[in-house]
Protein backbone atom coordinates (compact mmCIF):
# COMPACT_ATOMS: atom_id res chain seq x y z
CA UNK A 1 0.00 0.00 0.00
CA UNK A 2 1.86 3.29 -0.89
CA UNK A 3 2.54 5.67 2.01
CA UNK A 4 4.62 8.51 1.92
CA UNK A 5 6.73 6.76 -0.39
CA UNK A 6 6.86 3.71 1.25
CA UNK A 7 5.23 0.36 0.34
CA UNK A 8 3.41 -1.37 3.64
CA UNK A 9 3.05 -5.09 3.35
CA UNK A 10 1.04 -5.53 6.46
CA UNK A 11 -2.73 -6.18 5.91
CA UNK A 12 -3.74 -4.95 8.81
CA UNK A 13 -1.94 -0.91 8.14
CA UNK A 14 -4.19 1.84 6.67
CA UNK A 15 -2.45 5.14 7.35
CA UNK A 16 0.19 6.91 9.26
CA UNK A 17 0.04 10.52 10.50
CA UNK A 18 2.50 12.56 12.05
CA UNK A 19 3.16 10.50 15.64
CA UNK A 20 0.67 7.60 14.66
CA UNK A 21 -0.17 4.65 13.05
CA UNK A 22 -3.59 3.84 11.67
CA UNK A 23 -4.19 0.12 12.14
CA UNK A 24 -7.69 -1.64 11.81
CA UNK A 25 -8.56 -2.00 15.20
CA UNK A 26 -7.01 2.13 16.68
CA UNK A 27 -4.29 4.63 16.42
CA UNK A 28 -0.60 3.39 17.67
CA UNK A 29 1.39 7.07 19.14
CA UNK A 30 4.85 7.38 19.49
CA UNK A 31 6.97 9.47 21.33
CA UNK A 32 9.28 10.18 18.42
CA UNK A 33 9.45 10.45 14.68
CA UNK A 34 12.68 7.85 14.84
CA UNK A 35 10.48 5.54 16.89
CA UNK A 36 7.85 5.54 14.62
CA UNK A 37 10.19 5.12 11.27
CA UNK A 38 11.58 2.26 12.88
CA UNK A 39 8.65 0.43 13.55
CA UNK A 40 7.02 1.03 9.87
CA UNK A 41 10.73 -0.23 8.80
CA UNK A 42 10.38 -3.42 10.93
CA UNK A 43 6.94 -4.40 10.51
CA UNK A 44 4.71 -2.18 8.17
CA UNK A 45 6.77 -2.67 5.50
CA UNK A 46 8.32 -5.99 6.08
CA UNK A 47 8.04 -8.51 8.43
CA UNK A 48 4.55 -7.68 9.56
CA UNK A 49 3.86 -11.50 11.34
CA UNK A 50 6.22 -10.27 13.69
CA UNK A 51 4.57 -7.27 14.55
CA UNK A 52 2.31 -7.67 18.47
CA UNK A 53 -0.35 -5.65 17.08
CA UNK A 54 -0.84 -7.67 13.94
CA UNK A 55 -0.63 -10.91 15.87
CA UNK A 56 -3.00 -9.69 18.14
CA UNK A 57 -5.51 -9.15 15.16
CA UNK A 58 -4.74 -12.75 14.16
CA UNK A 59 -5.71 -13.96 17.12
CA UNK A 60 -8.96 -12.29 17.09
CA UNK A 61 -9.96 -13.40 13.67
CA UNK A 62 -9.21 -17.13 14.47
CA UNK A 63 -11.48 -16.88 17.38
CA UNK A 64 -14.01 -15.12 15.49
CA UNK A 65 -13.72 -18.32 12.72
CA UNK A 66 -14.16 -20.55 15.63
CA UNK A 67 -17.61 -19.32 16.41
CA UNK A 68 -16.93 -19.22 19.80
CA UNK A 69 -18.56 -16.17 20.90
CA UNK A 70 -20.81 -13.77 17.93
CA UNK A 71 -17.81 -12.18 15.92
CA UNK A 72 -19.52 -8.56 16.14
CA UNK A 73 -18.68 -9.11 19.94
CA UNK A 74 -15.50 -10.25 19.49
CA UNK A 75 -14.59 -7.38 17.31
CA UNK A 76 -15.68 -4.66 19.70
CA UNK A 77 -14.28 -5.82 22.70
CA UNK A 78 -10.71 -6.24 20.56
CA UNK A 79 -11.30 -2.24 19.83
CA UNK A 80 -11.84 -1.57 23.19
CA UNK A 81 -9.04 -2.90 24.61
CA UNK A 82 -6.66 -1.45 22.59
CA UNK A 83 -7.82 1.57 22.26
CA UNK A 84 -7.72 1.56 26.04
CA UNK A 85 -4.08 0.01 25.76
CA UNK A 86 -3.05 3.26 23.49
CA UNK A 87 -5.19 5.87 26.52
CA UNK A 88 -2.93 4.44 29.00
CA UNK A 89 0.05 5.41 26.40
CA UNK A 90 -1.09 8.01 25.91
CA UNK A 91 -1.76 9.58 28.80
CA UNK A 92 2.20 7.84 29.89
CA UNK A 93 3.55 10.18 27.13
CA UNK A 94 1.39 13.46 27.91
CA UNK A 95 2.61 12.96 31.74
CA UNK A 96 6.25 12.40 30.35
CA UNK A 97 5.89 15.74 28.02
CA UNK A 98 4.37 17.59 31.11
CA UNK A 99 7.24 16.33 33.17
CA UNK A 100 9.63 17.45 30.32
CA UNK A 101 7.74 21.01 30.31
CA UNK A 102 8.04 21.39 33.88
CA UNK A 103 11.73 20.86 34.01
CA UNK A 104 12.61 23.26 30.91
CA UNK A 105 10.49 25.69 32.98
CA UNK A 106 12.84 25.09 35.79
CA UNK A 107 15.89 25.30 34.09
CA UNK A 108 14.29 28.79 31.86
CA UNK A 109 13.78 30.21 35.47
CA UNK A 110 17.24 29.11 36.33
CA UNK A 111 18.55 30.56 33.57
CA UNK A 112 17.03 34.02 33.94
CA UNK A 113 18.17 34.03 37.48
CA UNK A 114 21.59 32.94 36.26
CA UNK A 115 21.11 36.33 33.72
CA UNK A 116 19.90 38.32 36.00
CA UNK A 117 23.62 37.94 38.53
CA UNK A 118 25.41 38.45 35.33
CA UNK A 119 23.92 41.53 34.45
CA UNK A 120 24.10 42.75 37.83
CA UNK A 121 27.71 41.46 38.28
CA UNK A 122 28.40 43.38 34.57
CA UNK A 123 26.42 46.53 36.16
CA UNK A 124 28.23 46.38 39.09
CA UNK A 125 32.20 45.78 37.34
CA UNK A 126 31.18 48.70 34.89
CA UNK A 127 30.72 51.01 37.66
CA UNK A 128 33.74 50.24 39.23
CA UNK A 129 36.17 50.49 35.91
CA UNK A 130 33.85 54.05 34.55
CA UNK A 131 35.52 54.82 38.86
CA UNK A 132 38.65 53.68 37.41
CA UNK A 133 38.67 55.44 34.15
CA UNK A 134 38.17 58.89 35.74
CA UNK A 135 40.48 58.00 38.62
CA UNK A 136 43.28 57.61 36.12
CA UNK A 137 42.07 60.32 34.01
CA UNK A 138 42.67 62.62 36.83
CA UNK A 139 45.90 61.27 37.37
CA UNK A 140 46.91 62.14 34.17
CA UNK A 141 45.67 65.59 34.22
CA UNK A 142 47.54 66.28 37.56
CA UNK A 143 50.89 64.47 36.16
CA UNK A 144 50.97 66.60 32.71
CA UNK A 145 50.47 70.02 35.30
CA UNK A 146 53.48 68.89 37.56
CA UNK A 147 55.46 67.70 34.34
CA UNK A 148 54.65 71.64 33.00
CA UNK A 149 55.34 73.06 36.19
CA UNK A 150 58.77 71.20 36.84
CA UNK A 151 59.71 71.47 33.36
CA UNK A 152 58.83 75.45 33.82
CA UNK A 153 61.51 75.64 36.79
CA UNK A 154 64.04 73.69 34.95
CA UNK A 155 63.85 75.68 32.41
CA UNK A 156 63.93 79.17 34.49
CA UNK A 157 67.29 77.68 36.93
CA UNK A 158 68.77 76.65 33.43
CA UNK A 159 67.95 80.13 31.66
CA UNK A 160 69.53 81.75 34.94
CA UNK A 161 71.94 79.58 36.66
CA UNK A 162 73.76 77.60 33.63
CA UNK A 163 73.60 79.84 30.79
CA UNK A 164 70.54 77.85 28.59
CA UNK A 165 72.17 74.85 28.70
CA UNK A 166 72.07 71.45 30.57
CA UNK A 167 75.29 69.36 30.61
CA UNK A 168 73.31 65.68 30.35
CA UNK A 169 76.66 63.63 31.76
CA UNK A 170 77.85 66.52 34.24
CA UNK A 171 74.47 66.20 35.72
CA UNK A 172 74.53 62.55 35.79
CA UNK A 173 78.21 62.62 37.61
CA UNK A 174 77.16 64.86 40.09
CA UNK A 175 73.85 63.08 40.93
CA UNK A 176 76.10 60.01 41.71
CA UNK A 177 78.18 62.57 43.95
CA UNK A 178 75.57 63.77 45.72
CA UNK A 179 72.46 63.17 47.48
CA UNK A 180 69.89 65.91 47.84
CA UNK A 181 66.64 67.23 49.31
CA UNK A 182 64.59 70.35 47.88
CA UNK A 183 62.12 71.97 50.39
CA UNK A 184 60.08 75.09 49.92
CA UNK A 185 60.13 77.50 52.30
CA UNK A 186 57.63 80.59 52.61
CA UNK A 187 58.13 83.63 54.14
CA UNK A 188 54.90 84.97 56.39
CA UNK A 189 53.91 88.87 56.69
CA UNK A 190 51.60 90.43 57.54
CA UNK A 191 49.28 90.96 60.67
CA UNK A 192 47.30 87.97 59.52
CA UNK A 193 50.36 85.81 58.34
CA UNK A 194 50.11 85.94 55.28
CA UNK A 195 52.36 84.42 52.92
CA UNK A 196 53.54 86.79 50.95
CA UNK A 197 56.77 84.81 48.64
CA UNK A 198 57.96 80.91 48.83
CA UNK A 199 61.54 80.18 47.82
CA UNK A 200 62.97 76.44 46.73
CA UNK A 201 65.68 75.44 48.34
CA UNK A 202 68.28 72.56 47.66
CA UNK A 203 70.06 70.33 50.59
CA UNK A 204 72.73 68.71 49.33
CA UNK A 205 75.46 66.11 50.95
CA UNK A 206 78.16 64.46 49.39
CA UNK A 207 77.32 60.29 49.34
CA UNK A 208 81.01 59.38 50.15
CA UNK A 209 80.64 61.70 53.63
CA UNK A 210 78.77 59.78 55.99
CA UNK A 211 79.19 62.65 58.28
CA UNK A 212 79.17 65.62 56.27
CA UNK A 213 77.95 68.85 56.11
CA UNK A 214 75.35 69.46 54.52
CA UNK A 215 74.86 72.55 51.96
CA UNK A 216 71.47 74.29 52.75
CA UNK A 217 69.33 77.41 51.17
CA UNK A 218 72.23 79.00 49.40
CA UNK A 219 73.30 76.41 46.51
CA UNK A 220 70.50 77.27 44.73
CA UNK A 221 67.15 79.26 45.18
CA UNK A 222 63.85 80.09 43.19
CA UNK A 223 61.71 82.61 44.28
CA UNK A 224 57.81 82.20 43.67
CA UNK A 225 55.73 85.08 44.28
CA UNK A 226 52.36 84.40 45.83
Amino acid sequence: MPNNGRIAVCPYYRDEKNLSISCEDTYRRFRWPVQKSRWMDAYCDKGWEGCPFAQALNRLYERMGEGSMDGRELEMEHRLKASEREKRKLSSLLGKAEKREKEKDAEIRKLRKRNRALEAFYVKNRAAMDGIREQKERMRAELELLAEIYEGRIAYLMANFAGGRLDEAAMKTWLAEFEYRIEMECIADGLQGESVACVWSVRTKAKDKEDGNESCGADRAADKET
